[in-house]
């Protein structure tokens, strides 16, 4: 029998910006949890907007007020106020259902190196029990695998990890945010739990429509930047930790020299194209890492190892990259629709889905006809595979 769906306030005083992208405003003043972490103008209704920065408005996307640095943020004390009363957040039978979940099928889906899953899952539940942000991220990824466990409550369990995660959002904002020996390990944890749910929930939104999904998964690409900027700060004590055989397992994905050809059309076309330099070496740079990516996926594929390789590209790729596709830059989106092609090959697996598919589409309902050329191997791939679907697991 299905849960009863926990009653929950709707964000209907949200900030603009999180009503344009279509996600939850946890509605904190002056700056919105979203808001903070994308680096974005946060203004409510209420409220006068700040002022925009000079120049003309992308049609499609705002400009960070500043570039994001990182995921903390400095909190002041009306930032630190819960966006939920503590006691709604008290352990109980069903927190302990998703933990579980979480420990036992959620993370066993993005790898088959059993050793290191179940390393990664131990150290996860030791830290998690004394850091509150990382065991209600935690819970909420868990939360969202199970939106697509349990089909008959995948509502009731999306609502709850929206829930989950808007709180360990407030929790992690107003937690210690020094790269320290203690803190490097917890901050890790639940910023690498954090970049999967952000973009697994985007894959896994039934009935978007393009605008919408493209405009989110930009977004979530903003909060993945931020991720490796923590990761670049704290690389060098997480290597002395416990994770370290796990990060030296990982440390091939995305580096070293591609040798594959799926990228050789994209270069061919953007050297051929009149941009000013440093827009070709930043995209030159995003297509060399993807091109690793598809290396990588395919060394996987060939040996039938389950791997979330294909999560591991949004993270790589630059700032300005990002700034890029924020101004909808066609050169940086149809960079992103051959990404597309990466998600397609993995659609078996329930955090992409059919999230390949539907981010080549967007990319080329964005673009228009013009841009076909660009785009032709993409589509070429999401036709040829339509009638090859599978259930993903």
């Amino acid at each position: 029998m299905a849960p009863n769906r926990r009653p929950h306030k709707k964000s209907r005083q949200g900030c603009a910006e999180c009503k344009r992208r279509h996600v939850k405003c946890d509605e904190t003043r002056p700056t919105c949890v979203n808001c903070s972490i994308g680096g974005l103008r946060c203004s409510f209704r209420d409220q006068a907007p700040l002022p925009e920065a000079l120049g003309p408005r992308s049609k499609a996307a705002s400009q960070p007020a500043i570039p994001p640095k990182a995921l903390t943020v400095a909190p002041s004390v009306q930032d630190c106020v819960p966006v939920a009363p503590v006691d709604q957040f008290q352990v109980n039978a069903h927190h302990m259902d998703l933990f579980s979940h979480f420990l036992l099928e959620t993370c066993n889906s993005f790898g088959s190196d059993t050793t290191n899953v179940a390393t990664f899952s131990r150290i996860i539940m030791r830290f998690a029990i004394t850091t509150p942000y990382l065991m209600h991220e935690s819970l909420a990824l868990g939360a969202l695998h199970l939106s697509h466990m349990r089909p008959n409550q995948r509502q009731y369990y999306r609502d709850e990890a929206t829930r989950l995660q808007t709180y360990a959002l407030s929790l992690f904002k107003c937690a210690d945010s020094d790269i320290t020996t203690d803190t490097s390990v917890p901050i890790f944890l639940f910023s690498s739990i954090l970049g999967v749910h952000v973009l697994a929930d985007v894959a896994t939104t039934p009935g978007v429509n393009t605008e919408c999904f493209l405009e989110r998964f930009i977004f979530s690409m903003q909060i993945r930047r931020g991720i490796r900027a923590i990761t670049r700060r704290s690389w060098d004590l997480l290597l002395e930790s416990e994770l370290q055989p796990i990060l030296q397992a990982y440390q091939p994905s995305i580096q070293g020299r591609s040798i594959g050809s799926e990228c050789d059309g994209l270069r061919e076309l953007l050297r051929s194209t009149a941009v000013d330099a440093s827009v070709l070496g930043t995209c030159q740079n995003a297509i060399d890492h993807l091109q690793r990516a598809f290396d990588e996926n395919q060394f996987d594929a060939e040996h039938n190892v389950k791997t979330g390789v294909v999560l591991v590209w949004p993270a790589y790729v630059s700032e300005e990259y990002v700034d890029l596709l924020l101004a909808r830059r066609p050169e940086a989106l149809a960079i992103l629709a051959y990404y597309g092609i990466l998600l397609h090959s993995r659609r078996d697996q329930w955090f992409t889905c059919d999230s390949g598919e539907m981010l080549i589409r967007s990319v080329a309902a964005e673009l228009g006809s013009a841009w076909d050329h660009w785009l032709a191997y993409p589509k070429s791939v999401i036709t040829s595979n339509s009638a090859n679907t599978s259930q993903p697991r």
